[in-house]
């Protein structure tokens, strides 16, 4: 929705027509069944009478403009968001919109999964990827079918996928611990977050690696956070936290 009223915005679309209508309602039926909950292919049909028919960006100028929209979303620049956006507009085909819009929302409906593709690019290629989140690394490391991968190992500011939790019986838990005694702890349910530190540097990341560095703060000297715990990690130089974000609220002593 957010990317449907920039699109209408940016389109200079009436806000009551019928092709913002189409973007802000791309998952109600419509005479084209084909079509419903495809947000890149609604996109299409809207952009095609208004877009050139051949694009004039280069793979280099489109990969910036896209880091340029991921960045900037995640500092919560939407002006600068909006400057990317119809660059792209602009000099991007219909076509090329419709993938570029499905590499923004990372839904490429190609009826493959990620794992799939992994293990035909390389055998190693997943087991790389969950420890680094890094795909330019991944196709770098193991552009050779032949080599393998011999250490997949997590490093610190690379962000990784984290193990998650599953649900279990007590009863299963119990056998797993061979009945031994165990200690429970009640899950907080926040944002899965993971924060690294080396001396006076930081970087967040999240669960699916994105970049929360700008808002959490690169130093003790910035951020809505890191000015906050820096001193609780003053004997400690280096250190990678595996957590929960939560927000706190200090006067009534509750998590929100």
């Amino acid at each position: 929705t957010v990317l449907a009223k920039l699109y209408i915005e940016l389109l200079s679309l009436p806000k009551d027509g019928n092709d913002a209508f189409k973007l802000l309602n791309f998952r109600t039926p419509t005479g084209s069944q084909g079509n419903i909950g495809d947000f890149a292919m609604i996109a299409y049909c809207v952009l095609k009478e208004r877009c050139f028919n051949k694009g004039q960006l280069t793979i280099q100028q489109v990969n910036d403009l896209l880091d340029s929209v991921s960045n900037n979303n995640a500092a919560k620049r939407k002006d600068l968001v909006k400057k990317s956006l119809l660059q792209l507009i602009t000099q991007s085909s219909a076509l090329e919109q419709k993938w570029l819009i499905r590499m923004i929302i990372k839904d490429l409906k190609l009826g493959v999964s990620q794992q799939t593709l992994f293990s035909i690019f390389h055998p190693d290629a997943a087991e790389l990827h969950s420890v680094t989140t890094d795909l330019e690394k991944v196709c770098r490391q193991l552009h050779n079918p032949s080599v393998s991968l011999s250490d997949a190992s997590i490093t610190l500011f690379s962000a990784f996928k984290p193990m998650l939790a599953s649900i279990a019986s007590v009863r299963q838990i119990e056998k797993q611990m061979n009945n031994q005694t165990f200690y429970i702890e009640t899950k907080l349910d926040g944002e899965r977050m993971q924060m690294h530190k080396d001396g006076d540097v930081y970087k967040y990341f999240s669960r699916n690696g994105y970049d929360y560095t700008l808002q959490f703060g690169a130093s003790p000297l910035e951020g809505s956070l890191t000015p906050f715990i820096h001193q609780a990690f003053k004997d400690i130089q280096n250190c990678i936290l595996d957590g929960e974000m939560m927000a706190y609220n200090p006067t009534t002593q509750t998590f929100m």
